[in-house]
């Protein structure tokens, strides 16, 4: 159901605010982009800041990712403790050999496997 108001439909005012939403985060003046150096980026802050630099190519952005990575550190290191969960799926396989269900030697039959169903 399409609800209109003044003339234009709720989706169409909610694409143009995201729009202009993300055009505020993603728009950078020319001077930024003709003065593009990385020197500007503190070490502490650089998740930070580089939110404000544009990447033209994977390459400068991938060497500004791993400048300052450890990659032996877990991720948040330094902040809150993690509380993490863990799902183990598995298959056991069990071998048994219970002497109440031996039989004499002199049978033909040396062994027998039986599966968990035989005692229902």
């Amino acid at each position: 159901m399409l609800v209109r108001r003044g003339g234009i439909s709720l989706r169409n005012l909610l694409l143009f605010i995201v729009f202009s939403i993300s055009n505020v985060f993603f728009t950078i003046s020319t001077s930024q982009l003709l003065n593009f150096n990385n020197s500007h980026i503190a070490t502490s802050n650089s998740s930070v800041t580089r939110a404000s630099i544009y990447y033209d190519n994977a390459s400068a952005l991938l060497a500004d990712l791993l400048r300052d990575y450890d990659m032996r550190l877990r991720p948040g290191f330094g902040g809150q403790h993690s509380r993490e969960d863990y799902t183990l799926t598995m298959y056991l396989h069990q071998y048994w050999r219970d002497e109440r269900l031996s039989w004499p030697h002199y049978f033909q039959v040396e062994d027998m496997t039986l599966s968990g169903d035989f005692s229902q």
